[in-house]
């Protein structure tokens, strides 16, 4: 990768206002289903939530290349990837199986701590490697039945797009050019298109490296699609000399996806309007919203939501309890418990960053004054 440093952008920015907006926005969108009501579709036949996902992988891979080219070392550059997902997921997992199962399982306490698969579901989600979405006896009558914290399953993708993009970087690293990134940011798009083409956009099960012979693998289609946003959200990043910051610009590409018929092309535009839309938007959008505090309370919403909304929706309609009411209820308790994780749990683990060594002296400089 060449070392030329980047323009000169605005050091403040609107990136934890869009992280945290678009965490709420899957929990409104998830509050319809878990209380047994049709999930809303908003735009060309998506759900609010499916497009903040795109957000979260548009965002992520703009910062994440950010943070490589700043200290282009593989070992810390992985290490700091862990300390921002584990020690959080770890808590809210075991928060998962030993407070909240409990209250919610259908089964005696003896019956629930007593299971194997209490453990099955620790290891599987805190691996990454498995699909354990069910507690004993937990959310059993819910009206959406058994999911324990169907929001996880994103987290395997995108700690493999992490993977890609420090194996591409270090190839590039050693090549010192740029066309290693500019062939990820073709080959996951195009491999995208081949398989809408192909009529595989309901699912493609991948093996995975290594792993297949434990019967485990991805999503083809959710690898190449997601891997599209994070990687234009990279190249982002990486031609940030080249690419003009445009609000009219971002606007008429959104615009134009309005437009479209949900189809290929409305997919391959959205790969490229998004993120340049987001990334434009945390750059040029209201001050105010670039001078939000440095908590970034989005993973522990992101990561508890989904638990959480389904012991409300158990109880509320025993209790009464309406939509609104749910949804209420909710999003308070996340957001307590995303507060704890950030303040308890999230930021120490990240504080180990300033324990690493000095970061490579090529890429010492301050590569990107947008630094979030």
């Amino acid at each position: 990768m060449s070392h030329e440093a980047a323009p000169s952008l605005p050091q403040s920015n609107a990136f934890d206002f869009i992280r945290l907006a678009a965490a709420l926005g899957v929990l409104f969108s998830h509050s319809f289903s878990l209380y047994g009501l049709a999930e809303p579709m908003v735009w060309q036949g998506r759900t609010l939530g499916s497009f903040c996902v795109y957000i979260f992988f548009a965002v992520s891979g703009y910062l994440i290349c950010q943070s490589w080219l700043r200290d282009a070392n593989l070992r810390r550059f992985m290490l700091k990837r862990a300390l921002r997902i584990f020690p959080g997921l770890a808590v809210a997992l075991l928060f998962t199986v030993f407070v909240l199962g409990p209250l919610a399982t259908d089964l005696s306490p003896l019956d629930y701590f007593t299971s194997s698969a209490i453990w099955a579901y620790l290891f599987s989600n805190l691996s990454l490697i498995g699909d354990v979405q069910r507690l004993p006896g937990v959310f059993a009558s819910n009206p959406y039945p058994h999911a324990v914290n169907g929001s996880l399953w994103t987290l395997l993708y995108e700690v493999l797009m992490y993977f890609v993009l420090a194996i591409l970087g270090y190839l590039g690293l050693k090549l010192r050019t740029n066309r290693i990134f500019a062939l990820a940011l073709l080959v996951f798009p195009l491999a995208a298109v081949v398989l809408i083409l192909a009529g595989k956009e309901g699912g493609w099960p991948l093996p995975l490296p290594l792993l297949w012979r434990l019967g485990l693998a991805v999503d083809g289609f959710h690898l190449a699609n997601l891997g599209a946003y994070f990687f234009v959200g990279s190249a982002l990043c990486l031609l940030s000399q080249q690419v003009r910051l445009n609000p009219f610009l971002a606007l008429g590409l959104l615009g134009l996806m309005l437009v479209l018929p949900y189809g290929l092309m409305f997919k391959m535009l959205a790969w490229v309007a998004i993120p340049y839309a987001v990334i434009v938007f945390a750059y040029r959008g209201p001050a105010l919203l670039r001078r939000m505090g440095r908590s970034d309370y989005s993973y522990g919403i992101y990561i508890y939501a989904f638990p959480v909304q389904q012991l409300v929706s158990k109880y509320a309609a025993s209790l009464g309890l309406g939509w609104g009411v749910s949804l209420s209820c909710g999003l308070g308790l996340t957001w307590l418990l995303a507060v704890a994780s950030w303040h308890w749990v999230e930021r120490p683990a990240m504080s180990f960053k300033k324990r690493l060594l000095r970061p490579t002296p090529a890429f010492a400089a301050d590569r990107a004054t947008s630094a979030p």
